[in-house]
C-alpha cells in the first residue's frame, strides 16, 4: 500500500515538474514566435518560423530549407520576384507552390475553329494548355482573348472572349 502512495505521489510530483518545464517552454516559445512576428522581410520571417519546429520525421534537419526567391532580398537582390515571373510558372505542378496569382489574360495564337477533350492552345505568353473536359465547340474566332483563373480543387477555367463555354484546362507547357 504504501509503494502505491509513494508511486502516486511520485508521479503527481513528475507531472507537476513537466507542467512547470511545459510553462516555461511556452513562454519561450511565445517570445520567440514574437521575435519572428517583427521581421519585416518575408524569406527571413518564415525561415524564423521554420527554424521554431523541428523537421518532418524522416526528415534531416539540414534538408529542411526555405526557398531562395530569385530577386529576393534573401537571394541578394533588390526586390521580391517580379509578377511576371510570377505568371510565368502560374499552372504548372509544383510540390510547393505559393501562389500569388490566382489568373492569368493572353491570347490564344493563330485562329480557333474550336476544341474537344484533349486539344492544345498555344497562348501567347507562349504557354500550352490543353481540355481536360468533355467540351466541345465549334467557333471561327481569330486570336481571341482568354482568361485562365484559378477553379475548385486545383483546376483551371479557360474563359474566352466571344465563347459561352468555359472548358477546364490544365497546362502542359
Amino acid at each position: 500500500m504504501k509503494f502505491l502512495v509513494l508511486s502516486k505521489l511520485s508521479l503527481t510530483a513528475l507531472c507537476l515538474a513537466a507542467g512547470a518545464a511545459a510553462a516555461q517552454t511556452t513562454t519561450e516559445l511565445k517570445a520567440e514566435l514574437q521575435k519572428c512576428r517583427l521581421i519585416q522581410e518575408v524569406d527571413k520571417r518564415v525561415a524564423c518560423y521554420d527554424a521554431l519546429t523541428p523537421a518532418p520525421w524522416g526528415t534531416p534537419a539540414a534538408a529542411v530549407t526555405a526557398p531562395v526567391v530569385p530577386n529576393s532580398p534573401s537571394a541578394g537582390g533588390a526586390q521580391a520576384a517580379p509578377a511576371a515571373a510570377q505568371a510565368a510558372a502560374f499552372g504548372l505542378p509544383q510540390a510547393v507552390q505559393r501562389e500569388a496569382v490566382q489568373e492569368i489574360q493572353t491570347h490564344i495564337v493563330g485562329r480557333l475553329l474550336g476544341w474537344k477533350s484533349g486539344d492544345l492552345f498555344q497562348l501567347g505568353n507562349r504557354q500550352v494548355w490543353q481540355v481536360v473536359d468533355g467540351t466541345e465547340a465549334s467557333y471561327d474566332l481569330s486570336n481571341p482573348k482568354v482568361r485562365i483563373k484559378r477553379g475548385m480543387m486545383g483546376s483551371f477555367i479557360m474563359e474566352i472572349e466571344g465563347v459561352a463555354i468555359t472548358p477546364r484546362v490544365r497546362r502542359v507547357r
